[in-house]
């Protein structure tokens, strides 16, 4: 509970710093799902690109960041995947997975 409350937490300062803490606000109800949206690219209409968060805004795409576990075990039930949880569900952009 502490690492997805911190994952939580670092999320919303980190949009708020940037000023996007409006455009994405996270999750409102935790459900455990993954949640993700598909967006065509402009120039090419055949690609699609994924992004995990509710909705993409046009003025401004979400914050993506990238997981590093570095020399952690990648267990079920580690840490690090509550904080990506709370992040994800704080608004930034992490691709995962549900495995």
């Amino acid at each position: 509970a502490a690492a997805y409350c911190t994952g939580l937490l670092i999320a919303r300062r980190t949009l708020q710093k940037l000023g996007m803490d409006e455009l994405y606000t996270g999750n409102e109800e935790v459900t455990g799902e993954v949640v993700s949206c598909e967006v065509g690219s402009e120039s090419n209409p055949n690609k699609t690109k994924t992004f995990y968060v509710e909705e993409v805004e046009d003025e401004r795409r979400p914050f993506r960041a990238v997981l590093d576990v570095g020399i952690s075990t990648t267990s079920t039930g580690n840490r690090v995947f509550g904080a990506l949880k709370g992040a994800t569900d704080g608004g930034l952009d992490i691709p995962h997975s549900e495995k």
